[in-house]
């Protein structure tokens, strides 16, 4: 069913301990101060990244029609905007919430949104088993808010 599992484990580990990172990291810093140094450590990875594999970023950019820019941008601001409210949520959360809490409660919300989108929008099918998956994730943030 999923041949790269490896992947998803590594991810999930990796997402795992991040936000203890960020939590550490979040006591000393402003949300927007440790969000500057953690992308800037983020773009010299990728640079090595880019050298390593010797590709012409600019030409390949230069190859995307206009609508395909407007969604690398449009995507692009999405994403920063989407890791900054995550970063900013921690920050307001952490203090008073457990970790665990707070990220579930974002995963939950993603899964949950990210279904309505493949749904909706996608128009993709689902089984009633899917529908119930969907009402036990809202409950279970109703359990995590009210515990």
């Amino acid at each position: 069913m999923f041949p790269n599992i490896h992947l998803y484990i590594i991810i999930g580990l990796l997402g795992s301990i991040t936000p203890l990172f960020d939590r550490l990291n979040l006591k000393k810093l402003s949300w927007y101060t440790y969000l500057f140094f953690r992308e800037i450590i983020f773009l010299l990875c990728l640079g090595f990244i880019i050298l390593y594999n010797q590709e012409n970023i600019y030409q390949n950019f230069i190859k995307l029609n206009t609508k395909e820019k407007n969604i690398l941008v449009l995507g692009s601001i999405i994403s920063f905007i989407y890791v900054s409210l995550i970063i900013r949520t921690f920050q307001l959360e952490f203090t008073d919430q457990s970790i665990s809490k707070v990220v579930n409660v974002m995963i939950i919300l993603t899964i949950i949104f990210t279904f309505l989108i493949d749904r909706f929008y996608l128009n993709n099918k689902f089984s009633n088993l899917n529908y119930l998956g969907i009402i036990f994730l809202i409950l279970g943030i109703y359990f995590l808010k009210i515990v």
